[in-house]
């Protein structure tokens, strides 16, 4: 079955880091995606995931641990690699990873 995410449609819900939205878009049962949405100048922290990321960036530009990010750019992160994300402009992404259970 398919599903259409269109960028107009999308509900934005926070998520406990300020300035950071999510839009859980779906997946299967070892893989799913979220879109988010960070303003700008937003920091995380430093973090792990148990499981690999993709990251592919839709508008706006980000630095996610030593890449910078446009536009079109698609970064693969593997299981337990530390990062942080800093926003320079307001940024919209799509992370799918390879876990169980839907993102947000």
């Amino acid at each position: 079955m398919s599903s259409l995410y269109s960028a107009r449609n999308r509900e934005w819900r926070a998520t406990p880091f300020p300035g950071i939205e999510i839009c859980p878009m779906g997946g299967g049962d070892a893989v799913n995606s979220a879109a988010y949405r960070v303003a700008a100048g937003v920091v995380l922290p430093p973090h792990q995931h148990p499981v690999w990321e993709l990251v592919t960036v839709l508008s706006g530009s980000i630095r996610l641990g030593d890449a910078v990010m446009k536009p079109g750019d698609v970064l693969h992160t593997g299981p337990g690699e530390t990062h942080d994300i800093e926003a320079h402009e307001e940024s919209v992404f799509i992370v799918t990873v390879g876990q169980d259970r839907q993102l947000g």
